[in-house]
């Protein structure tokens, strides 16, 4: 460590803000000095790396003057980080205020005056090629009215605040299984052989294991039309809830023969959009990649037949 001389400046970028430069960094201690009064200034050479944090600092500009009215010094020096940090087994320096378990790391600043009274502006930089550039992490530190007195050290401990790059957020990941509704029953009211005047009707019942709103969906090679009641879109009142709905085919026949019914049964989402809707395309509002070959529906199908008058018995 070094000893004791007349003036000693130490000034920490520590867990509170850490002094910080890549793993490759090096920098060579600078001193661009202009003094009077008798002021000398004292510089070595150092290589640092920021082991504790991801700031920018590799080191610190100290610029002493005179208190104003005082007397015209005027020093500018650039001191590396050190290799090691504070407090130390050594210790810690007195008034620091720093906890004896903590880790700072730290630039010291050694310069010898003549006894008065000095402010001290310290500066965090970067390493750059272009010289010594502010840090962009950590902020400046003032100390004003330094009393510096004949044959001792005044020495003091300055703190450079880096701001964090931002406190941590969270993600909060929620996976819901959802299953495909069910159709549990298809039954025929009149037969799947109707007489072309008569009336063919299909009925689905289905439920969703979710207790998700559900919907059936009905087509076939003729135009038919829905006849339950409550029909298309329908909330039960617990999960395996059974809903029934019915379709209709009745009018004049001009195609005697056979035909297709088709019922495909679909969940439904709170806003009324269906699960599979929504698993293939996400709205822009969601951030979930579509699948385009997700399914949540149920399907059935099958043949009716409309036999002509001539082969109906009543």
């Amino acid at each position: 460590m070094r000893s004791m001389r007349w003036y000693r400046c130490t000034l920490l970028a520590g867990s509170i803000g850490l002094a910080a430069c890549g793993e490759n960094a090096s920098m060579t201690d600078l001193v661009d000095s202009s003094h009077s009064d008798g002021a000398r200034s004292t510089s070595g050479v150092a290589l640092r790396i920021d082991v504790l944090s991801n700031t920018d600092v590799s080191g610190f500009v100290f610029d002493v003057t005179s208190c104003p009215g005082t007397g015209n010094v005027s020093i500018t020096t650039r001191r590396s980080l050190e290799d090691l940090v504070i407090p130390s087994a050594g210790g810690t320096p007195p008034n620091s205020m720093l906890d004896s378990n903590s880790r700072h790391l730290f630039a010291d600043y050694f310069q010898m005056l003549a006894p008065g009274c000095y402010d001290i502006h310290v500066t965090p930089v970067r390493d750059s090629p272009t010289g010594n550039v502010p840090s962009a992490d950590c902020i400046d530190v003032t100390a004003r009215n330094l009393q510096v007195t004949s044959g001792r050290t005044t020495e003091i401990v300055l703190i450079s605040q880096c701001t964090d790059h931002g406190d941590p957020g969270a993600i909060d990941v929620i996976v819901a299984i959802n299953h495909p509704p069910r159709i549990e029953q298809i039954a025929f009211e009149n037969g799947k052989f109707v007489c072309e005047d008569d009336a063919f009707i299909v009925c689905a019942t289905a439920y969703d294991p979710d207790g998700d709103p559900i919907m059936f969906d009905f087509f076939s090679d003729v135009q038919m039309v829905q006849v339950s009641e409550g029909a298309c879109e329908c909330t039960p009142r617990e999960a395996h809830a059974s809903i029934t709905a019915c379709w209709s085919y009745h009018e004049s026949i001009e195609s005697v023969g056979v035909h297709s019914w088709h019922v495909n049964v679909y969940d439904l989402m709170e806003n009324g959009m269906r699960f599979e809707d929504y698993l293939r395309s996400p709205p822009p509002s969601s951030t979930q990649v579509g699948n385009p070959n997700a399914i949540s529906h149920a399907s059935m199908e099958g043949p009716f037949y409309v036999v002509d008058q001539d082969h109906c018995l009543n």
